[in-house]
């Protein structure tokens, strides 16, 4: 993915009519054959429901971090992919967060992400779920990164403006989305497939997260939410 240093930030009217209106961020990984899962989301959320990191697959909104955000998003972005998480990718977590919304993730994207250490924690469920089913998943999570998103974001800023140890910081989210979990009892245990998944990236970018501490950069802090996309059919 190209950097987005340098692209057009979104006026802050388009700015407000796409973080009320997005579903989410979809992301695959490098490589994926993603188009069935893409498919399947774009039937069952229509047009600009969801939005993805340029260059957006053909249907999805291309997202651009409004221009308060995008410098500190271009540094965290580049020190995740330094420790190895695909630039993309990076930059679907933290567009997740600028913009209030989950990950939509393919299978390929998750097993990525929990390659390098960025899974925190994660509900199995079915592996299929009907249209119904999944749309109201994706709206919970949708709920849980809401939720989150103000006491998360001014937790962590304060942690880290305090020089407290960032593994301490990360124990204590892990344990917030256990708490947070019991949203998804409809579906958890139910199957062995990674359905919801809450993600952990300030260790990813330990250098950058403790400069995001001012008033608009600690919205990345923040803790993002995926809804895993297993349907294809």
């Amino acid at each position: 993915m190209a950097s987005q240093a340098g692209a057009e930030a979104p006026s802050l009217p388009r700015y407000l009519r796409l973080a009320k209106n997005l579903r989410g961020v979809y992301a695959h990984a490098p490589g994926e054959r993603h188009e069935p899962h893409l498919r399947w989301l774009l039937r069952r959320l229509h047009y600009r429901d969801a939005g993805a990191a340029p260059p957006a697959p053909r249907g999805l909104e291309p997202l651009y971090y409004p221009q308060w955000l995008t410098h500190a998003a271009e540094e965290a972005a580049e020190e995740m992919r330094s420790n190895g998480v695909p630039l993309q990718l990076a930059h679907s977590i933290l567009l997740s967060l600028a913009y209030g919304v989950p990950l939509l993730l393919t299978p390929g994207a998750y097993k990525l992400l929990e390659e390098t250490g960025l899974v925190a924690h994660v509900i199995k469920g079915p592996s299929s779920l009907d249209a119904r089913s999944a749309r109201l998943h994706m709206r919970i999570a949708g709920y849980s990164v809401l939720d989150f998103l103000e006491p998360a974001a001014e937790e962590a800023a304060a942690h880290l403006a305090a020089y407290k140890p960032l593994a301490e910081l990360t124990e204590k989210r892990k344990k917030t989305a256990q708490e947070d979990a019991k949203r998804y009892w409809r579906i958890a245990g139910q199957g062995e497939a990674p359905r919801i998944a809450y993600l952990e990236h300030l260790h990813a970018a330990p250098g950058t997260a403790p400069r995001l501490t001012g008033p608009t950069e600690r919205i990345l802090l923040a803790i993002p939410v995926a809804y895993i996309l297993h349907e294809h059919a």
